[in-house]
């Protein structure tokens, strides 16, 4: 989970230097040739810039003695935001956003990517069942807010992104990582995860971006997932409720009239009673679900490829591998072992029930215990090293763009708005 909220936070930063344009509706407090700067994106700027100043300084520039710093530190910080603004004025004036309709399909793709991630984290605090689902939903929504994103903000951020990516490879400016810098970051990601592998082994399967070193004991898996539908779920949710409740009136009987009591007594059959109701509830939403799964079983069995299915039926699109060994704890117990059962690559696991629905588990292979050749990690690495690189190319771009735009006199700020 900690692996998964690092990532997300870094998306946070991202989707923030691109969410400039995201909505038209809105005040703005600068141009930059065609393109605003909106004033809720300025303002989420100036905010996490206060906070970063006062931590490291020790000094809330937003108090009234602080004024005149106050003033000059706004208008600095709304500079801030030339360069992207001049790089997407730049893309607009290439006619690089109006995009195709399989690049429009990319950005789906990485907005879906983006979201599914964002709510794994969360339904890993929350559960899966409806309620949690709920919560979980419910958290995103404010966790984008408190970085003053929206959902709809984040797909033009993320489509902006991909703009600016379109951009730098018309420039002849896109980087990727060199050949030395793949054999050193492998040579060192080897040694890290040589000695994790020998003191703490479950922390491969969840932690490992790139595998090199693989542990003893870990199945390649991948799962095909049908969940409970809305009904099916609250069906659970009101069961469960009830049953919660009941508990709860039980163990107040025996605290306020002793154990033995007749309204302790009378509150323990009531538990009992949805106790069992929930679990005869849960039962037959889970033999629906089964019953759904049994057909796609038989086809995944009769030698169907099994991503293509993946792709088709199941209801998780993240398309996930999941490594898993006997210590895993990023997968279902009853995932885990499961998966460990299956022998053979290609063998394909009985319906198994998750918190969240059924799934058939898939062997993609079990790995040699020991070190990956390099050949075989290579591109994996280029792809991690390359998006590093040009993360580091935005803020080059961004400093050359701000002056070449301030040179041009194409830059407009309506300080009075601040």
């Amino acid at each position: 989970m900690k692996s998964k909220l690092a990532l997300l936070l870094a998306l946070a930063a991202v989707l923030f230097v691109f969410a400039g344009c995201a909505d038209n509706s809105e005040d703005i407090v600068g141009i930059v040739g065609e393109t605003p700067i909106y004033r809720w994106y300025y303002e989420a700027h100036l905010k996490k810039q206060l906070a970063l100043y006062e931590r490291n300084y020790g000094v809330d520039l937003s108090e009234p003695a602080y004024r005149t710093e106050y003033k000059e530190y706004k208008e600095n910080r709304l500079t801030d935001l030339i360069g992207i603004t001049a790089l997407k004025d730049e893309a607009r004036k290439m006619g690089l956003f109006s995009l195709n309709s399989d690049q429009e399909a990319e950005v789906d793709k990485r907005y879906l990517e983006y979201y599914n991630l964002a709510m794994s984290s969360f339904l890993e605090k929350h559960g899966t069942d409806e309620k949690g689902y709920r919560r979980a939903e419910q958290e995103y929504i404010d966790w984008l807010g408190a970085n003053s994103l929206t959902p709809e903000r984040v797909r033009s951020s993320i489509r902006d992104e991909y703009v600016l990516s379109l951009l730098y490879d018309s420039l002849g400016k896109a980087r990727g990582a060199t050949d030395e810098e793949i054999r050193a970051y492998y040579e060192q990601e080897l040694i890290n995860q040589r000695e994790k592998a020998e003191s703490e082994p479950g922390w491969f399967g969840e932690n490992a971006s790139v595998p090199i070193y693989i542990p003893q004991g870990y199945a390649e898996t991948a799962r095909l997932t049908l969940n409970f539908n809305k009904q099916q779920q609250q069906e659970i949710s009101t069961a469960a409720d009830a049953a919660m409740k009941a508990n709860v009136e039980y163990i107040e009987a025996i605290t306020s009239s002793g154990e033995t009591s007749a309204l302790a007594n009378s509150k323990k059959k009531a538990s009992d009673r949805l106790d069992k109701a929930f679990e005869n509830v849960l039962e037959r939403c889970y033999k629906q679900v089964e019953a759904q799964m049994q057909p796609i079983l038989e086809e995944a069995r009769s030698g169907k490829d099994f991503m293509e299915l993946m792709r088709q039926k199941s209801e998780d699109k993240r398309m996930l591998r999941y490594f898993v060994c006997e210590t895993s704890k990023h997968v279902e117990e009853s995932y885990r072992a499961a998966a460990l059962e299956l022998k053979n690559p290609g063998d394909i696991s009985d319906p198994v029930r998750l918190e969240q629905g059924v799934c058939i588990i898939y062997l993609v292979e079990r790995p040699e215990p020991g070190q990956r050749p390099l050949e075989l990690v290579y591109d994996e690495i280029k792809k991690s090293l390359s998006f590093t690189a040009n993360t580091a190319l935005d803020f080059e771009l961004w400093n050359e763009y701000a002056k070449k735009a301030e040179d041009e006199g194409i830059v407009e700020l309506f300080i009075d708005k601040l």
